[in-house]
């Protein structure tokens, strides 16, 4: 869909944000110095799916934990009046991520790439280290083709794209090919295959079935990895306080509907029936819960698990990979068998071993395995529960690695748990998967049908992933100060 017709008004406007996630924390910043902003969020805080849970006396972050792609975070700061290093303690790792096998094989990736180049030599030998390379400038001339002429676009035009891209940059993309098939053309050690698929993940999608394109994750990557001070709610916290200083009125514990998404009269309707106009509304909740359709499929799913304990000296680095022995089944089971798998690839964040210290005493984990997204249909039980966390520790176990969870109670989440709290997703956290290369151009753009409705949000473009996320928040910001005349 084109632009929206332009609306003019000498009245100061205002604007509806539904939802205080990344997306709309962002949009809410931006408009804020501008117009009258009002934010509903359904959760009694901000944040969205970055969240933190208290196990013990302590808080351990329970979403997203992996902070990239600075530079957009930046420039939606910069958009709404304000600083992000003046408003974050923001800390570049060393070691992107520490990856095993069976066995206690090991590997890690590093900031530095000449560091990675011979951490992989010494793993796998110099064919794979010379891929590696490779494969990396692979991924920065996708990113350079995609980010400005596709990524940035307020849609997802595939004529569009065309016209802004680079021939030779499209032609070398590859992407009816998959992500798995271009990595076994590439690597020759099963394990560079297994490590680099993991990518297709990050937004929630099997390796063996989205498009080559997914490389790209590994230039955003090796761009840099931070942590920040106060964990990924300090993120959260720094766009919601730029937006309050900008004016932005926040309601939490407030559950709202649109209206009708047909007129052109922007409304929300709170649960006790009050109606609430605007001149437009950012809708940043999944975009399956605007349509009377359920999605064809869904992204992955997640079980996580949230404690405190120890683990051995030296074995960890702040974000962990153990690989299952058969990866493909794993997908298998999410995909098509709708079910845990029985051996997860298991994602272990240690936030006390920043800078590779080895923090005295207890420290904090969060543990996720891959999931389906059924939690609106299936019922996991405490005991499915307790099985699935005892896979996950079993895996990490047979890699070398023996935690010791302390006696505090473990906090868990399942596919039924996120179900509850993003309606009509049944836990999907990535809104649909990017399987096959026409999936980016299904997704929703900015501006949905009426006038006076926009969308942000990991469900529509530029797609999912923290960064993708605030990315489209501020597309949706400026698409509204486009059509509505502010400067």
């Amino acid at each position: 869909m084109g632009p929206a017709m332009r609306v003019s008004t000498d009245e100061k406007q205002s604007f509806i944000v539904v939802g205080a996630g990344i997306s709309g924390l962002v949009a809410a910043a931006i408009l804020s110095r501008h117009a009258n902003v009002t934010v509903h969020e359904r959760a009694p805080h901000c944040g969205g799916k970055i969240r933190a849970e208290r196990v013990g006396n302590r808080e351990v972050d329970t979403g997203p934990t992996v902070f990239t792609m600075r530079s957009i975070f930046a420039e939606a700061f910069a958009a709404a009046g304000g600083d992000l290093d003046s408003a974050l303690s923001l800390h570049p790792l060393d070691i992107l991520a520490r990856h095993f096998w069976t066995g206690g094989e090991r590997l890690d990736l590093f900031a530095d790439v000449d560091a990675s180049v011979q951490s992989i030599r010494e793993f796998s030998g110099p064919r794979d280290a010379d891929a590696y390379v490779a494969f990396l400038q692979d991924a920065a001339r996708t990113w350079r083709t995609l980010y400005e002429p596709f990524l940035r676009l307020d849609s997802p035009s595939f004529v569009r794209m065309m016209l802004g891209a680079s021939p030779i940059g499209l032609l070398q993309l590859d992407p009816y090919t998959t992500y798995w098939r271009s990595l076994v053309r590439r690597f020759r050690d099963p394990r560079l295959r297994q490590l680099f698929a993991r990518y297709a993940t990050y937004c929630g999608s099997s390796p063996f079935r989205a498009s080559s394109t997914l490389k790209l994750i590994a230039y955003v990557e090796q761009q840099g990895v931070w942590s920040i001070d106060g964990g990924m709610p300090a993120l959260a916290h720094a766009f919601e306080a730029q937006a309050v200083r900008n004016g932005a009125d926040f309601r939490y514990s407030s559950d709202v509907r649109l209206g009708d998404t047909q007129s052109d009269d922007a409304t929300v309707i709170g649960e006790g029936g009050e109606r609430h106009k605007a001149s437009a509304i950012v809708f940043t909740g999944d975009a399956a819960a605007i349509s009377a359709a359920k999605p064809l499929q869904r992204s992955q799913s997640a079980m996580t698990w949230s404690f405190l304990g120890a683990a051995p000296r030296g074995a960890l680095s702040t974000h962990n990979v153990f690989f299952s022995d058969d990866y493909a089944k794993e997908f298998e089971a999410v995909f098509d068998e709708g079910a845990p798998p029985e051996d997860p690839t298991t994602y272990l964040f240690a936030p006390d071993r920043f800078a590779g210290d080895d923090p005295p005493g207890e420290e904090r984990f969060f543990c996720l395995i891959n999931a389906p997204s059924n939690g609106d249909v299936r019922t996991y039980e405490n005991e499915e529960l307790e099985q699935c966390r005892d896979n996950a520790f079993r895996r990490i176990s047979s890699c070398g690695v023996s935690l010791n969870p302390s006696p505090h109670s473990t906090t868990s989440n399942s596919p039924a748990t996120f179900a509850e709290r993003y309606p009509r997703t049944g836990g999907a956290l990535f809104g649909p998967p990017s399987h096959g290369w026409t999936a980016p151009f299904r997704r929703r753009g900015v501006r949905i049908k009426a006038r006076r409705l926009y969308c942000a949000g990991g469900s529509v473009h530029p797609g999912s992933g923290l960064p993708m996320a605030a990315l489209s928040g501020l597309t949706a910001a400026r698409a509204v100060m486009a059509d509505f005349g502010l400067t």
